[in-house]
């Protein structure tokens, strides 16, 4: 379970104080759906930074599964990120210079655990890559690198 109560985030830019998020209330249950949406500029980003861990609030608690994540130490935030959440970025982030297979193995090794090759190509078969696992970035559609991210 997910709950934010009272979060606000600041920044200072130019000796001025931007608020990004304002006594932000929110509770997600385990297996609920959640759509962010709003105008650009109304902190969105800011949310989701802090739900997945890159970020902390400025003021506020945030619980996950009843563990208060801002007073995570740097280390214990990254252990956060890489055992308890996800995100697929809107920049992607698949490095160039590896393959489909290679890139979906990365948050594997962080993570110290291994996936196979046979592991892979289920996945692969399940967003319908079959066949696409020696292929660099540079050689697929926009949609395709969304899938292997």
């Amino acid at each position: 379970m997910i709950k934010l109560s009272g979060i606000c985030k600041t920044y200072q830019l130019n000796n001025q104080t931007i608020e990004a998020l304002k006594d932000v209330d929110l509770e997600v249950e385990e297996g609920e759906f959640v759509a962010v949406s709003g105008p650009s500029g109304c902190g969105k980003t800011t949310l989701l930074n802090i739900l997945a861990g890159y970020d902390i609030p400025t003021r506020g608690a945030y619980y996950y599964n009843d563990r208060l994540i801002n007073n995570l130490t740097d280390r214990e935030l990254n252990q956060f990120f890489r055992e308890e959440t996800g995100a697929i970025f809107q920049e992607l982030h698949l490095l160039t210079y590896l393959n489909v297979y290679e890139n979906i193995c990365l948050p594997s090794y962080y993570r110290h655990t291994n996936i196979s090759r046979e592991q892979i190509d289920e996945l692969l078969k399940l967003v319908k890559l079959e066949g696409c696992g020696e292929m660099f970035p540079h050689q697929l559609s926009g949609g395709q690198k969304q899938r292997v991210a």
